[in-house]
């Protein structure tokens, strides 16, 4: 069971930014029906998670569990307003796994070197500097 931190960029105008997130990311979802396609790469996904706010410099809560982020922050804890912010907003230093462009193409940094990807997510999220991120938590 691992996470990782993906960006799905949504256009500025969309007004179910959400909503729009979740589109673009469902190709990429495996069904725990074992319906899989070549796409999949995720078994699950939520805004924020254990990124949470992250997008605003929140410190990494990567080592609680989901009992344990429970039992320390509570149920209604993770607000999307936290996990959403204008692209060009973002620090170069947060540097997710994946990138999902409102075109629904995905790109990670599998096979890439740290610098490498950092380069290419960066140049990624310069092309689409005013679109909305929403950080979102996926679990393979």
């Amino acid at each position: 069971m691992s996470h990782f931190l993906t960006f799905v960029l949504v256009e500025p105008e969309a007004s179910d930014v959400e909503g729009r997130a979740d589109e673009l990311l469902w190709p990429y979802f495996v069904s725990d029906l074992g319906y899989r396609n070549s796409k999949s790469k995720c078994d699950g996904f939520t805004i924020g998670g254990r990124y949470d706010g992250q997008l605003y410099g929140a410190e990494p809560m990567y080592n609680l569990t989901p009992a344990r982020f429970q039992e320390r922050y509570g149920l209604d804890v993770v607000k999307p307003a936290d996990n959403i912010r204008r692209a060009s907003e973002v620090s170069r230093d947060l540097v997710p796994y994946a990138i999902v462009t409102p075109d629904g193409e995905w790109f990670d940094c599998e096979q890439k070197d740290r610098e490498r990807w950092a380069t290419e997510a960066g140049e990624i999220m310069d092309r689409y500097r005013d679109h909305l991120i929403v950080a979102i938590d996926c679990h393979c």
